[in-house]
């Protein structure tokens, strides 16, 4: 609901285009983030006085037969960060708890890790399906495209159009064929293809000519008038 509102998109949206497009994680992966995090957390504190530490560790205990509930027991067995990285978590039965210059070992992974993973999950996101997800290129670099930044010289009405586009208002994006080298492809149509070749930098006269081909395709094919704030009905 937040990202359509975002994109003022309507409720059939593609749900995997609209967080490549605002490269925003899904709630799932950023959960699995914040839990890994504070698993780690508690994992690997050595200070005998915090309370939460004490109780951690004796449900991490691998002699222990923790309640069904039990969070920690859940987070080192059903996260598949900590499951994976469980080896790089401290040893408790090496490093026993002390009052006495207790140490916080920091997560196995670190942030600029943790964004190149959830970078990673993005771009693999619906990349196979064939949809409209899967024609919106995700930087490599986690950035959004630059025609959505502030520095961009594009204008608001024109972002409105170009976004519509990605996000399949305007047309399902079935594939076509045009003279084009495939590695230099990415999407399914040209339109596709240009926008995502210009996701480093795009100028305004680029976009221009692209909302020429979209309000095209809007007026010609669907029948659409273009409205004050830069939609079509």
């Amino acid at each position: 609901m937040a990202l359509r509102s975002i994109l003022n998109a309507p409720s059939h949206t593609s749900e995997a285009a609209l967080h490549r497009i605002l490269v925003i994680p899904l709630v799932k992966d950023r959960c699995r983030e914040i839990n890994f995090l504070g698993a780690s957390h508690f994992h690997n504190n050595t200070d005998q006085s915090t309370l939460g530490v004490d109780i951690w560790r004796r449900a991490a205990a691998p002699l222990r037969t923790p309640p069904a509930s039990s969070l920690p027991k859940r987070a080192l067995t059903h996260n598949t960060w900590c499951v994976e990285l469980r080896h790089k978590l401290i040893n408790h039965s090496t490093t026993p708890l002390t009052r006495v210059n207790p140490t916080i070992t920091p997560p196995p992974l670190l942030k600029p890790e943790r964004k190149k993973r959830m970078i990673t999950t993005l771009i693999n996101l619906d990349k196979d399906e064939g949809n409209i997800a899967a024609s919106v290129l995700v930087k490599e670099d986690g950035k959004h495209h630059h025609f959505l930044t502030a520095k961009s010289p594009v204008s608001r009405e024109h972002r409105v159009t170009i976004t519509r586009w990605q996000i399949g208002v305007v047309a399902h994006h079935n594939p076509l064929l045009v003279g084009l080298p495939h590695n230099k492809r990415f999407g399914k149509t040209p339109i596709d293809w240009v926008i995502n070749a210009l996701a480093g930098d795009m100028s305004s006269l680029d976009s221009e000519l692209l909302v020429k081909a979209i309000t095209k395709i809007e007026e010609d094919c669907r029948g659409r008038e273009q409205t004050e704030n830069g939609f079509f009905k």
